[in-house]
């Protein structure tokens, strides 16, 4: 482009930048079909530059954006003055081509009109055509561009001028009027308006007392903040819902706005996380962090103006608050207090929140050992309806402890929460990895939780299904799997060996995912697994084996298989123990994976073993179905010994698992 522009000011050089420019653009080549905002005029034709006479007194014709308005909007004309030097008039043909969009649909009939097919520009003298842009030809509302292309029937000469028009969807006028705490302007005020389907209209207002938002047609909520000139005050405001169907008006008027207080019900807890705000009826979070209210008792400078209760409205008013009890000798609070209390449909007349012992869910936690002497990380994160928040996290959590916790309870409220042995800064660093589901407390419950609990064996994950897709079968295993149904559950503490075998013969050894050949019919498949946890130290699941074997073919679309896992609950203490010469009654869940078809399990066998695995013993089995209790009576001999299990699982169809768990506990 440079290169070009240089030839022209040679040629011309009394020419202004300007010109230069229109000349370049009129005497480019374009593709055919393909708007201006997808090419612009096209590419540099240098030679054409340099040769051609003829040209217009525009680079582009701009319509603009045509504004929508309830009544009819009238036709927009723009004028195009071609120019001929030369001693012969030139007769020039015209077209025009018009799209929208990415990919370029064509603009709809009627749309753009040219004044005339033929124009002739006499010698030395000019001649004009319109255009016109007839915004009530079409509905189909969008930003239309093209090219209106006036060339000689042998395409000696060809001048192309670009062309747009922004045809605006029907749209109002949002007037928001704002009063700041003194009723004065805020000082800075920022508003985000937006639609349940993500149409976001973002406004920063400095000292200005109201302001306007052009807003499509659609129902929107308003969320934001007004802050003093030093931002050491904010005020949280909203309108929770704003049907625009006609021009709006609405106020926001902090003078009303109250202090947020908050409290927990253990009055040596301090602050350790505090973030309120509100959440917008498109899922978007709009919030204040209280770095300054860590470890305080209280909120400082923090206000929030309540607003009528609109019922129907997703707009959520938060105040998140995480607390932490007196620190224990790890460097983490004996106690956390994870209070959070969402508003649905307003900002409430009280935005604070001080909830009492009997509003929260009590929950006891025990995070058992594998390895003695090992640390853990706790993480927890909360749910709004689809919006997450993030929560302080403990690490050098001793393992094994136990701790009880609080937790909030309320409609819309979810909790998810991890446990992690694993730094991925310290790869020497090796354990276990949980990651729960979502789930709610209820208020006043006595809740206990238990992590990185026995029977940890190999599991199918609760949220992904083994399948077949073709020729490719996938595999998400869990090798740390327990009996709590957890969404990751898997260890570093040893390597897996795996084998896939097709009618006998290898095609895999990848953990989760293979390419295996084609079956027009099925196939026998099996899969083995092989895992030691030899890295680190264990005390449990030292050896872990696993078979399965089914039959699959080729797929048209992704098919789950019939695979079984089995999950095994005992109830053991926070060392992975149990006592012994008592009978141990274990809750057995044998899951199948989602989707596969359904075939009745026909065999369901275990068998114990208290020397690692060199002698076997059948263990009484109770049940039907995918739930079963398995029975163990424990010898009496001196603590440090060992529980071990072999299953195995057959379905009518002849799918079959098979997996033994070296160690699975201890006995005390």
């Amino acid at each position: 482009m440079v290169g070009a522009a240089a030839i022209l000011f040679q040629q011309h050089p009394d020419w202004t930048a300007e010109q230069v420019k229109r000349q370049l653009m009129q005497s480019a080549t374009g593709a055919l079909g393909h708007g201006a905002y997808y090419q612009g005029a096209g590419r540099v034709d240098v030679a054409r530059a340099v040769d051609q006479e003829v040209t217009a007194d525009v680079a582009a014709v701009d319509f603009g954006l045509v504004r929508w308005t309830d009544a009819q909007r009238p036709p927009v004309t723009r004028k195009i003055t071609y120019r001929n030097p030369g001693s012969a008039p030139v007769t020039l043909r015209l077209a025009q081509n018009a799209s929208s969009g990415l990919l370029d649909k064509p603009a709809p009939a009627g749309l753009f009109r040219l004044s005339a097919d033929t124009v002739t520009v006499p010698a030395h003298g000019t001649a004009d055509v319109t255009l016109t842009g007839t915004p009530e030809a079409t509905t189909a509302y969008a930003a239309y561009s093209g090219v209106v292309t006036a060339s000689t029937q042998d395409h000696q000469v060809s001048v192309r001028v670009p062309f747009g028009l922004d045809l605006e969807q029907p749209s109002y006028d949002l007037r928001i009027d704002m009063k700041s705490r003194t009723g004065a302007a805020p000082d800075t005020a920022y508003l985000l308006v937006q639609s349940a389907d993500h149409k976001s209209f973002e406004v920063e207002a400095l000292g200005k007392n109201s302001t306007v938002v052009r807003l499509p047609k659609d129902t929107y909520s308003v969320s934001g903040f007004f802050f003093d000139a030093s931002f050491t005050e904010g005020v949280i405001v909203g309108v929770p819902k704003v049907v625009m169907t006609a021009d709006r008006q609405v106020a926001i008027d902090a003078r009303k706005a109250k202090p947020v207080t908050v409290s927990a019900p253990n009055r040596s807890a301090r602050i350790l996380s505090a973030e309120i705000g509100t959440i917008s009826v498109g899922d978007e979070l709009l919030s204040v962090t209280m770095y300054d209210a860590v470890g305080e008792d209280h909120l400082e400078g923090v206000y929030a103006t309540p607003t009528a209760r609109e019922k129907d409205s997703k707009f959520t008013y938060l105040v998140s608050t995480v607390w932490g009890g007196p620190t224990g000798a790890d460097g983490n609070p004996s106690s956390v207090y994870y209070l959070s209390h969402p508003v649905h449909g307003a900002i409430p007349a009280d935005p604070g929140y001080r909830p009492r012992s009997s509003e929260l869910a009590e929950v006891h936690t025990t995070f058992a050992a594998t390895t003695p002497g090992t640390t853990a990380a706790r993480l927890v994160w909360m749910y709004v309806d689809n919006v997450r928040f993030s929560a302080p996290s403990m690490t050098g959590l001793p393992v094994p402890t136990r701790r009880v916790d609080y937790f909030s309870s309320a409609e819309g409220l979810r909790w998810q929460a991890a446990f992690d042995q694993n730094n991925i800064f310290d790869p020497d660093t090796r354990g276990q990895s949980y990651l729960g589901d979502l789930h709610g407390y209820k208020a006043g419950a006595e809740v206990e939780e238990r992590w990185n609990g026995g029977i940890q064996a190999v599991g199918l994950a609760s949220s992904m299904a083994a399948f077949r897709e073709g020729d490719t079968i996938y595999r998400p295993f869990q090798s740390a799997a327990n009996g709590n149904l957890d969404l990751v559950a898997d260890t570093t503490a040893g390597l897996p060996t795996v084998e896939l075998r097709r009618n006998g013969e290898l095609v895999s050894e990848d953990w989760s995912m293979s390419d295996v050949p084609a079956d027009a019919t099925p196939a026998d498949y099996r899969l083995t697994v092989e895992q030691d946890r030899d890295l680190t130290p264990s005390s449990v699941s030292t050896h872990v084996s696993a078979e399965w074997r089914f039959r699959s073919q080729t797929t048209a679309t992704r098919q789950a298989l019939p695979l079984y896992a089995v999950r095994m609950s005992p109830k053991l203490d926070e060392w992975n123990r149990a006592e012994a010469g008592r009978r141990l009654d274990i809750p057995v869940l044998i899951q199948r994976t989602p989707g596969a078809p359904v075939s009745p399990v026909r065999v369901f066998t275990t068998e114990v073993s208290f020397d690692e695995g060199k002698t076997w013993h059948p263990a009484r089995v109770k049940g039907s179905g995918m739930e079963r209790t398995v029975t163990v009576e424990h010898p009496r001999r001196a603590a440090g010994g060992s529980v071990s299990l072999r299953v195995n699982v057959e379905d009518a169809a002849g799918n079959s698992f098979e997996e033994t768990v070296v160690k699975g506990y201890l006995l005390k």
